[in-house]
């Protein structure tokens, strides 16, 4: 009996260790990815709208926080893509300026939309991904699956509806380097 009693008590303390590191890991990454569009060097104004491509799935909490840290109101964090990794991408991956108003996404060994989460997306809608996804009315941009595969999507197309160069519009990139690195609209030209 007290063998089981300690087995399991290890077990518990354990479990509550894991926990505690995974709670402890998330909150850095919000940190980071926080801290990075914080310092984004157009400066950020209240009511602005930040895209965020491959935003860390743990850090979907961001707005908040960021409005805490910088003291701006009303900001608008949209999530182009979640990152094809809990924690960010690990792989390469690569944003293609095509015209002021439009940008592609292409991910090399991982996939958007893939494994656990492309599960839960088809449960909660009842639907595969679609190749086309019009949230312009609610988001500003169009979607177009330019890739798929059996594994997931390869590439993404994105059209907004106002350039991108417009004041208080910001498109931050997550990579393998960086949470959250903001994307100057004349790094396209």
């Amino acid at each position: 009996m007290w063998s089981v009693i300690i087995l399991v008590g290890a077990a518990f303390a354990r479990a509550t260790t894991w926990l505690g590191l995974t709670i402890k890991t998330a909150h850095q990454v919000e940190h980071c990815l926080v801290e990075e569009i914080a310092a984004a060097p157009s400066g950020l104004e209240d009511g602005d709208t930040l895209y965020v491509a491959n935003l860390p799935l743990i850090g979907h909490y961001a707005r908040p926080a960021l409005e805490e840290r910088t003291g701006r109101r009303n900001l608008r964090v949209i999530p182009l893509t979640w990152a094809p990794r809990i924690l960010g991408p690990v792989t390469p991956a690569e944003l293609i300026w095509i015209d002021e108003r439009t940008i592609e996404m292409r991910v090399a060994e991982d996939r958007y939309f893939a494994g656990p989460f492309a599960t839960v997306v088809r449960e909660v809608t009842g639907q595969p991904i679609p190749d086309h996804v019009d949230c312009s009315e609610e988001y500003g941009f169009r979607v177009v699956v330019l890739e798929r595969d059996a594994d997931g999507i390869r590439a993404l197309r994105f059209i907004f509806e106002r350039p991108l160069s417009e004041p208080g519009i910001h498109l931050f990139w997550g990579s393998r380097v960086r949470w959250a690195y903001e994307v100057p609209p004349r790094e396209h030209r």
